[in-house]
């Protein structure tokens, strides 16, 4: 159930993130608002000390989201192969996602752009 519960929060976070790029959504996406459970501090460095010292992560990226409104940070723990995600808004700052056996990729030889046209 966490698992499912963290991959609800992970592709629901992701489309709320990549939704103000440049390209959009695909013709057939759609939005969907999703209700779960968040775990926020009204202090920022409090959430992060939290999230580093009871997962062992550390931050591996940080990046502004829609011009400095939220901010975002990426936890990562190389051992066990942990993540977490952590966003600051308004004032407050909320876990919203913590995951197991993470996999990094290698960057592939072409990143469509918007307006490419498959061949």
């Amino acid at each position: 159930m966490k698992k499912l519960l963290a991959a609800i929060v992970f592709f629901g976070l992701l489309g709320y993130v990549m939704y103000p790029s440049h390209a959009g959504p695909p013709p057939t996406g759609y939005q969907k608002q999703a209700t779960f459970l968040l775990f926020c501090d009204k202090d920022e460095a409090a959430l992060l000390l939290a999230v580093s010292s009871s997962f062992h992560e550390y931050i591996s990226a940080t990046a502004d989201i829609r011009e400095g409104v939220m901010k975002l940070f990426l936890f990562e723990d190389p051992d066990d192969r942990s993540m977490s995600i952590v966003v600051t808004q308004g004032g407050e700052t909320c876990l919203v996602f913590s995951g197991e056996n993470i996999s990094h990729f290698d960057e592939p030889d072409y990143i469509p752009s918007e307006g490419d046209t498959d061949t």
